[in-house]
């Protein structure tokens, strides 16, 4: 909206602020990067699945009670495994 006002004063100033919006949305659109997910808990649940021991105040340890659900849900998102199927004794053939 400058720009177009500046055509009042200043033709050059114009051009060159259009300019540069042009080239700030073109560049922006290049580099845009999207979200896999559509929720701040998704995106936590993710980042969990994905990075646990790194995510931890102190790293390479973990709490053995979180590492069961997060094992399941491992095996039922990338697998495809129901996660009522499974339970500490099922066996992997």
């Amino acid at each position: 909206m400058l720009s177009l006002f500046c055509f009042f004063f200043s033709w050059k100033w114009a051009i060159a602020g259009i300019t540069f919006s042009v080239g700030g949305y073109w560049i922006a659109d290049l580099t845009e990067n999207e979200f896999e997910v559509d929720d701040i808990g998704s995106l936590v649940d993710k980042m969990t699945r994905e990075h646990y021991i790194q995510s931890g105040r102190i790293p390479m340890t973990f709490n053995k009670m979180e590492i069961e659900k997060l094992l399941r849900d491992v095996f039922a998102d990338k697998l495809g495994i129901q996660e009522n199927a499974l339970t500490r004794d099922t066996r992997f053939v």
